[in-house]
């Protein structure tokens, strides 16, 4: 009987794939508390409250961009495979997290369409890094900040890192 071998490209495969594990369990996790526990009880979890004038604000140097984008993907990838629909918060809230506890600067915004009320894109949630947008794209001129939550990086990052 042989034994399995592992190419250089099957570590990192399996690396992926508990990337996308852990962002499937932050999802649903996102999920139940937008679904049934009110923002005042888990909005300290998002980072500091800022107000809509400090839009954009400078957080600090950040070299992470490329890690943030890669969890971003991972919870993107993770909102295909769960079954059920995860809206822009619940994406945006796992995202933010996985991104506070890898010590990276983020921003969570809440926002409201400037002229549409009604539909279903009246409200939206996205989350930025140095000024970009890595999760729920849109025009931002369109919509009104609501409510931001800031955090600032930890020293964790590195060490976290090689897990995404």
């Amino acid at each position: 009987m042989r034994p399995l071998r592992m190419n250089a490209g099957g570590a990192g495969l399996s690396q992926k794939r508990l990337a996308t594990a852990r962002a499937m369990v932050l999802l649903l996790l996102a999920r139940l508390v937008v679904r049934f526990v009110p923002l005042k009880l888990f909005r300290a979890s998002l980072g500091e409250m800022r107000d809509g004038s400090q839009m954009g604000a400078d957080l600090g140097p950040s070299c992470k961009l490329e890690l943030a984008q890669a969890m971003a993907s991972r919870i993107e990838r993770a909102t295909l495979r769960l079954p059920g629909e995860s809206k822009c918060l619940p994406r945006a809230i796992a995202l933010q997290w996985s991104l506070r506890l890898t010590g990276i600067e983020s921003q969570l915004v809440l926002a409201i369409h400037r002229s549409d009320r009604s539909s279903r894109h009246a409200y939206h949630a996205w989350v930025e890094n140095d000024g970009g947008m890595l999760i729920g794209h849109c025009e931002r001129s369109e919509y009104r900040p609501v409510m931001i939550f800031a955090q600032n990086g930890r020293e964790r990052a590195d060490r976290a890192a090689s897990a995404w």
